[in-house]
């Protein structure tokens, strides 16, 4: 009877384990299902630490500058003493420059330009840029060449000879183009302007730089005007 019972104890196990073998074998991987719906949104975590503080950048131009305009005969008129302050010039070329306030006439930087578009009388080269006032001295005779604010909204732009049986007539000083170019001041009565170098700039330094120079510091094409 015992025997029996052992016998029947080692079946029950023998088929336990089988059945356990049975049950861990693994079948072939299935395919992979579709991607679920995304779920909702996480709470914001908090906020890290501000990092450090970036190199300053260099200070915005407020710099007016005109196009380069072609005098002509017409515009040169004779001058009138009264309307061009006290300048005896014998001729001014009258234009309206909106960008002159009064604020640039108190605390900025007006810089005038001329040129030659063709050969001429006073000898100066052709698109060869001077900064007004000019001088042009000869053997014989001198043109002075220069601007005025009579009032902010306009510029004229004079003539006036040391030797007057030789000076330049309308069609002559026609030849020759303007420019201007308004800096407004960075201090009150200081005149200071900030070029693009974020380098500060007195009157004299911008009177005594070359054209191309202060073209160069304030990032104005050479020709076109920035003017609404």
């Amino acid at each position: 009877m015992r025997k029996s019972r052992i016998l029947t104890l080692s079946s029950l196990l023998l088929a336990i384990a089988f059945i356990a073998v049975s049950c861990t074998k693994e079948g072939p991987e299935g395919p992979i299902g579709a991607t679920g719906p995304q779920g909702p949104a996480g709470s914001a975590g908090p906020a890290g630490p501000a990092g450090p503080q970036g190199p300053a950048g260099s200070s915005g131009s407020s710099v007016i500058y005109s196009t380069w305009v072609t005098s002509g005969a017409a515009n040169w008129v004779a001058n009138v003493p009264t309307t061009t302050g006290a300048y005896d010039a014998l001729a001014s070329y009258r234009r309206a420059a909106t960008g002159i306030t009064q604020a640039v006439i108190d605390n900025g930087v007006i810089l005038c330009y001329f040129k030659a578009t063709a050969a001429n009388q006073s000898g100066l080269g052709t698109n060869v840029v001077f900064q007004l006032p000019y001088t042009y001295i000869d053997d014989d005779f001198e043109d002075h060449y220069d601007y005025t604010v009579p009032a902010p909204g306009a510029i004229f732009f004079t003539y006036k000879t040391g030797t007057s049986f030789a000076s330049l007539t309308a069609a002559q000083l026609g030849l020759f183009a303007y420019r201007y170019v308004l800096i407004p001041g960075g201090v009150a009565d200081g005149r200071v302007a900030v070029g693009s170098n974020n380098k500060h700039y007195s009157l004299a330094e911008l009177k005594a730089m070359p054209y191309e120079k202060v073209r160069e510091l304030f990032n104005i094409p050479a020709d076109g005007t920035n003017i609404r």
